[in-house]
């Protein structure tokens, strides 16, 4: 390709290349870039190279010099090119964004943004290719290091300079909208507040608007922070502060400016609510008590004594588990795990009620005899107030079978909040799954009211729910935090409304949006939750769905989507079938979308198309139910009528793959077994714990896979045909 002299000279200078450095080099640089274009980019570093010693280190040179040395690797080399071109041209945003990518690759991430962002602040025309890709580079380095905020602001500043000319930042902001890892409130698209009307700095607040219009955060930033001081805070100030914080990753300046923000006069409720509760979410106030886990060591006179012992007794449950994976590589493991029971286990789940469900005290782990170690047994337990009482249930029950205590030590800890609303039962193998959902319904709602509101939280001042409802000082805080609470259980498969436990507080409940006229573009995703669909027109019902599929709200896709079905009134372009999917998996439980397969299977009959994508579907909901005949009827139907027919093979395939069936290379996996796990429902998750940014190991990274729904079962507990 020829060069157009009229282009924007590589140097960022801001002007065309033919009246800039290397107006007299112009068939050179076509060379160059030639070579670049062809994927030669050590031939095009050579040809720099040469140019550089003929005529001079001019600036357009070091940049294109440096931006290949990047790409080739050579940090080091690219560094000392960096820093010629710097000590030249202090100010040149392409120098300072190439500096910024050096940082960024050094996981120096305020370095990194002060860079980029003093870059963008320089930049008087068009945006130069080097910041450009500064923006991605930083984008991600933000999100790996948990700060998800920066990350989306700086793909969506990305999108909007690319114009649809780059699909990058547009897939890499779907995945991470789409991620159930990360909370909803970090998703939310917090616009801009506008310059008040007739207020005297007017000029100063549209001036940090425009810098913030082309991504120069830091400086919009700084001239607030300027303004605020010469008048009084103004909460379009503040908003806007507190947003330019979380895009520059100022997560503690964030926290504090949002909090400010949801305490200022003139802020609507719903807002402050969430900004509060973005505040707290950003602010991670964990809860710093915690409670010691103890493993007792007691001695074992005949190992193959307390095994049979163990085997049998009513009120001790084997684990299966892998047990290689309880100790480190090259170590033995040990012979066995069991749950220790505060009761015998039932014969039978059938007709149980719920005060009749064991309790898990701990944990026994037998440890033969060793060359260097006697055998022992091992009661893991977390030091509850009623620990003694706990101790004294194993000696009980194994009575003789033990000896003295031989060893007690701390071997970890528990949040104290986390252990108080997190209930650990062991039912019986046939318990049948509606009366499995209807005790945890029960259970999950006593939580809720009876022991959350009683617990101390940080946000609160130490105060327990119950306590700052009784003063209207908290009365924000803590709307924010039930709301968080209720953010943190939305996704799971729990019935509760938690306009009970508001009104059990006495706090305002959160009551149905109306659909009717509502402009559903100007509701907040928190909002959105709330939003009566079956009252929106046509198009502002296919919007709601939309926004919900973008940022993975499961309530609104499901509601929605019925909602639209309901009407068999679909956008051009879109099939009812898609619509069923999304409906199929956002369902708040698999017994309801077991139902929707159903529906979305009898209408693909009705209209002579194959079910197969709807065996796939239902037995994708019934493998994690190990419901063994189900599975065995569906695998057999798609291998026998279906598997011809494109996608069927490739997707049972990654079924049974996924939840360990068959292996990767399409043998019946090891360790997949015809009965039941050993404890279906034996513990029942967290209830409702807030969500912390960033929290746990498993933040998807943009390099990453897309994120998973849930954890993937690593042993299938499931029989098969073929298996035996």
């Amino acid at each position: 390709m020829s060069l157009d002299p009229y282009t924007l000279c590589p140097c960022g200078g801001g002007d065309k290349v033919k009246f800039c450095c290397c107006k007299d080099i112009v068939p050179e640089l076509e060379k160059i870039m030639r070579a670049v274009e062809g994927d030669q980019r050590a031939a095009a570093l050579d040809q720099i190279e040469k140019l550089i010693t003929a005529n001079g280190e001019r600036l357009a040179l070091l940049a294109l010099k440096a931006d290949l040395q990047l790409v080739l690797g050579g940090i080091e080399a690219a560094e000392e090119t960096i820093a010629k071109f710097q000590k030249a041209a202090p100010y040149n945003p392409v120098a300072l964004a190439l500096s910024a990518i050096v940082s960024a690759s050094k996981s120096e991430v305020e370095a990194a943004s002060e860079k980029l962002q003093r870059s963008l602040e320089y930049i008087d025309q068009k945006m130069p290719e080097s910041v450009y890709t500064a923006i991605g580079i930083i984008g991600r380095l933000m999100l790996t290091q948990g700060h998800v905020l920066a990350a989306r602001g700086h793909w969506i500043l990305q999108a909007g300079l690319a114009g649809g000319r780059d699909e990058d930042p547009i897939t890499l902001l779907s995945r991470l909208n789409a991620s159930p890892q990360i909370p909803l409130l970090l998703k939310e698209d917090w616009t801009l507040a506008e310059c008040p009307p007739d207020v005297p700095w007017a000029g100063e607040f549209d001036a940090a608007f425009k810098s913030a219009r082309r991504g120069a955060w830091l400086a919009a930033r700084e001239s607030l922070a300027s303004l605020a001081a010469k008048v009084d805070e103004h909460r379009a100030i503040v908003k806007n502060t507190a947003i330019f914080h979380g895009w520059l990753a100022e997560t503690e300046a964030a926290v504090a400016a949002w909090h400010k923000y949801a305490s200022m006069e003139g802020v609507d409720q719903d807002e402050a609510v969430e900004a509060e509760a973005l505040a707290q979410l950003l602010g991670n106030y964990a809860d710093e008590e915690e409670m010691d886990e103890l493993t007792v060591s007691f001695a074992v006179p005949d190992v193959d004594r307390l095994m049979e012992s163990l085997l049998s007794h009513k009120q001790v449950s084997q684990m299966n588990v892998d047990l290689q994976e309880l100790v480190d590589e090259n170590e033995p493991p040990p012979k066995a795990v069991f749950w220790l029971l505060d009761r015998p286990l039932p014969d039978t789940g059938v007709g149980l009620q719920r005060d009749q469900i064991p309790w898990v005290v701990g944990d026994l782990i037998v440890h033969g005899k060793r060359t260097d170690r006697e055998a022992r047994l091992e009661l893991v337990l977390l030091a509850h107030d009623d620990i003694e009482d706990r101790k004294k249930v194993a000696t009980d029950v194994l009575g003789d079978l033990i000896g003295e205590i031989v060893s007690e030590e701390k071997s970890g800890s528990a949040a104290v909040m986390s252990e108080a609303m997190t209930w650990r039962w062991r039912l019986p193998d046939d318990t049948p799954m509606d009366l499995r959902n209807e005790f945890l319904d029960a259970q999950h709602r006593d939580v809720m009211l009876e022991i959350w509101t009683q617990l101390p939280h940080a946000v609160l001042d130490g105060k327990t729910p119950a306590e700052a409802a009784q003063d209207d000082a908290y009365r924000i805080r803590l709307l924010a935090l039930v709301l968080r609470t209720e953010l943190a259980s939305s996704e799971s498969e729990r019935d509760f409304d938690f306009n009970e436990l508001r009104e059990r507080l006495g706090i305002p409940r959160a009551e149905p949006i109306s659909g009717e006229g509502q402009h559903v573009l100007a509701l907040t995703m928190i909002q959105l939750r709330r939003l009566i669909v079956e009252e929106l027109e046509d198009e502002s019902l296919y919007i709601a769905f939309q926004r919900a599929v973008l940022k993975g709200l499961n309530q609104v896709i499901f509601r929605a989507g019925r909602e639209m079905i309901n009407r068999d009134r679909l956008p051009k372009g879109l099939d009812k079938h898609q619509v069923y999917e999304a409906v199929v998996n956002a369902a708040p439980n698999s017994d309801v979308g077991l139902e929707i397969v159903e529906e979305a299977a009898a209408l693909a009959k009705a209209n002579g198309e194959s079910p197969a994508r709807w065996l796939l579907a239902e037995l994708s909901l019934r493998l994690p139910r190990l419901e063994s005949d189900h599975c065995s009827r569906l695998i057999q139907k798609l291998q026998s009528q279906h598997m011809g027919e494109p996608g069927v093979a490739d997707g049972l395939y990654r079924l049974l793959v996924a939840y360990g069936v068959i292996s990767e290379d399409g043998k019946f996996a090891a360790g997949a077994a015809a009965a039941p796990d050993a404890a279906p429902g034996a513990s029942a998750p967290p209830a409702a714990a807030p969500q912390q940014a960033g929290e746990g190991s498993g933040l998807w990274t943009p390099d990453g896979p897309p994120p998973a729904s849930g954890d993937e079962p690593q042993k299938s507990k499931l029989w098969v045909p073929g298996m035996d």
